[in-house]
């Protein structure tokens, strides 16, 4: 089954469950830049803490950001 959520809808889920967590603690492990300096993979761990629950989670992840004209920095894969 298809579904679709406005991206109005789906920013009010996503805060809700934000709310819910606290960030214990923020590493980038990792950057990788291109050779023309305009695109960067950083890998990163996160350490979140569901505040109703006590329960903390550890997650690595990575993301992709591209660097604008104008250079600024943006997430366009996480």
């Amino acid at each position: 089954m298809l579904g679709y959520t406005s991206p109005e809808v789906q920013a009010e889920v996503n805060l809700g469950a934000l709310e819910g967590m606290e960030i214990i603690s923020y590493s980038v492990d990792a950057v990788e830049v291109s050779g023309d300096g305009n695109r960067a993979d950083v890998e990163f761990t996160i350490t979140l803490r569901n505040i109703a629950t006590g329960q903390t989670e550890v997650e690595d992840d990575e993301m992709e950001l591209l660097r604008t004209a104008s250079g600024e920095w943006y997430i366009v894969d996480m």
